[in-house]
């Protein structure tokens, strides 16, 4: 049982050594938008990715998995929408220090891909057929710019439209309207919204009350939304992610006169429904609660 056990920990380590470690990191290719991220999975496998930044977007371009057996490098390519969706194999043998050669000369193209590090920061692709007619990419090594994160991108596209919301309940002379009103547009590019919002009354317009900005700031990582209302009085704070149904709102509102408080919103999303519930800040520090409204998603008139 001990030689079993001496024999598995020589072959574990005979393995371990023919991974390519310089492939591991974070790799942009050809000074494009586009990066080759490597990451170990455990020291006879590694994970890769060929990721695509547009518009500020993460688009994952390539699956790729690395695996050392005892006698051969395995290479998993998965090209989304080509192949059918099929993962397509190359193997080959174990790496050198600096280098590895996987082919399959049945697949169209590439048939043969060679990785070679020139190096620590420096690694050249060979992608070709069995001819050697193909490209050379080179990888310089770079961290993966920070993106917008996928669930603002699903914020914004959800909440993108016209939405009501009954005010019966707080009707008052001072406050005639049935109905308020928000529309919410996608920015140029679709990675932020401008919206307003106003009231009707028996089906008349008012003016506009807040006009609104939601984006990402890359610099803070936050999203934010600022809003723009009658007075000269802007509100502005991050919005933060709880979960796919719920966020929350903390903004700091300001006046001409340099007066200021804050205040919060608490959201709910279902579908075409969304609750928000309106808390401001006391002089103790307290949140008080303040209106709830549900507002429904319209029918777009197309």
């Amino acid at each position: 049982m001990r030689l079993c056990l001496i024999v598995l920990a020589l072959f574990s380590d005979f393995v371990v050594a023919a991974m390519p470690e310089f492939l591991l990191g974070s790799w942009q290719i050809n000074g494009k938008n586009e990066f080759e991220v490597w990451s170990k999975i455990n020291n006879n496998h590694y994970q890769g990715q060929v990721i695509q930044i547009i518009g500020g977007r993460k688009q994952i371009k390539e699956i790729l998995n690395l695996e050392a057996t005892k006698d051969e490098l395995v290479y998993l390519a998965k090209v989304m929408n080509q192949n059918d969706g099929k993962t397509i194999a190359f193997s080959g043998k174990l790496p050198n220090n600096n280098g590895f050669k996987i082919s399959n000369l049945n697949h169209d193209f590439p048939q043969i891909i060679t990785y070679q590090q020139l190096s620590t920061d420096h690694i050249t692709t060979h992608v070709v057929d069995k001819s050697g007619e193909g490209f050379t990419q080179e990888l310089m090594r770079k961290d993966l710019p920070t993106t917008i994160p996928a669930w603002f991108f699903t914020e914004i596209q959800t909440h993108a439209g016209r939405w009501e919301a009954d005010n019966s309940k707080y009707q008052s002379e001072n406050e005639p309207y049935d109905t308020y009103v928000i529309e919410w547009q996608l920015g140029i590019g679709g990675t932020s919204l401008t919206g307003r919002l106003f009231a009707l009354t028996d089906g008349k317009v008012s003016q506009d009350f807040w006009h609104y900005r939601q984006y990402w700031d890359n610099l803070k990582q936050q999203a934010v939304l600022e809003q723009f209302g009658l007075g000269g009085v802007i509100g502005s704070g991050p919005l933060h992610y709880i979960n796919e149904h719920h966020s929350e709102l903390i903004q700091t509102f300001t006046r001409p006169d340099g007066s200021q408080w804050q205040g919060k919103h608490i959201n709910q999303l279902d579908g075409n429904q969304f609750t928000t519930q309106s808390l401001q800040m006391d002089t103790n520090g307290e949140w008080q609660a303040g209106r709830t409204y549900v507002w429904y998603k319209q029918r777009s008139a197309d």
